[in-house]
């Protein structure tokens, strides 16, 4: 399970933003964007940098949808989220 803290950056113009920093709970580590179907979305991934299709957090309170079904299940029927829109899906689809 990841938890999340916050990290706040400043742009130019006097403009900031709060990103989540994704978190290990049992370690504390700061866990990395995981390989995954590059069709998973959440939305997030418009917003960080270290995210893009095929490359997102494992997050308990980011909600995932697929972009063939625009829904919180893939074609298959089975929910979506970064650890399961995995090569072992039938609906898996690697990166060209």
């Amino acid at each position: 399970m990841n938890t999340e803290s916050t990290q706040t950056i400043s742009a130019s113009g006097g403009a900031s933003a709060v990103l989540p920093i994704y978190t290990s709970s049992t370690t504390g580590e700061i866990s990395l964007p995981i390989a995954c179907c590059p069709f998973l979305r959440c939305k997030s991934m418009y917003y960080r940098t270290d995210e893009r299709p095929g490359k997102l957090h494992e997050s308990d309170v980011m909600n995932y949808w697929c972009l063939k079904t625009q829904d919180p299940e893939g074609p298959d029927g089975f929910n979506c989220r970064p650890s399961t829109c995995q090569s072992d899906r039938a609906c898996y689809q690697a990166e060209e």
